[in-house]
Formats: structure tokens, C-alpha cells, sequence
């Protein structure tokens, strides 16, 4: 990760925002569901399902610098060193899967 917690610079030196918003939470419900969501938040391996959350991340990021993303969660596969991961996975698991969903369900109520 860059010195700005907020961007990410790619293997093929792409320089990328990241950002976990309410759009990124909803495009990984939409893909993988919440079940296997709360199962990744929780701390379970899934590369699959990682790819997935990392990609939602960065186009929420890059949207909100008013750019698209052209990426898919292959080039992914090739674009995120370990150390990357390892960064963008807290940025899933910070908080424990429930209390997530359970701050969602409020959001979502308001």
C-alpha cells in the first residue's frame, strides 16, 4: 500500500483507490452473497470470493476519483502481490462479520 492508506499501486504500475462503500458492499452481496461474505469477513479462505471483494473495493475507489475500472478479478489474480491482499483483507475483516452485517441492516433501515 501506498503511504495514503486510500490508493494502492498495481503490479503493472497502475495506481488504484480503494475505498470500501456502501456500492462495493452491495456488488460483493450481489456476486458472491452474504452468507459467503460474512464467511470471508469471518476469516475464511476463499481466493475466489477474495478477488471478488478486492475488485468491489477498487472500482468504489476509482469512482470516487471519477475514473472506470476495466479490471476483472483474473487480472486481478496477476495485478495483487500478497502483501496487497494481505491489506486489502483488513480493510474486509476490521470488524467482526456480524457486526457488519448488523451496521448494513441499520443503514439500510434509515
Amino acid at each position: 500500500m501506498d503511504t495514503n492508506k486510500n490508493y494502492i499501486t498495481l503490479l503493472n504500475g497502475q495506481r488504484v483507490r480503494v475505498a470500501f462503500t456502501l456500492e462495493a458492499y452491495q456488488e460483493i452481496i450481489d456476486t458472491i452473497g452474504q452468507s459467503r461474505f460474512d464467511q470471508i469477513a469471518a476469516g475464511k479462505f476463499d481466493p475466489e470470493g477474495y478477488k471478488v471483494a478486492y475488485l468491489a473495493i477498487i472500482r468504489a475507489g476509482e469512482l470516487l476519483d471519477g475514473k472506470e475500472v476495466k479490471l476483472t478479478t483474473n487480472d486481478l489474480g496477476r495485478l495483487i502481490s500478497l502483501p496487497q491482499m494481505r491489506e486489502l483483507r483488513k480493510a474486509i475483516i476490521d470488524k467482526p462479520a456480524e457486526d457488519f452485517s448488523e451496521t448494513m441492516k441499520k443503514v439500510m433501515s434509515n
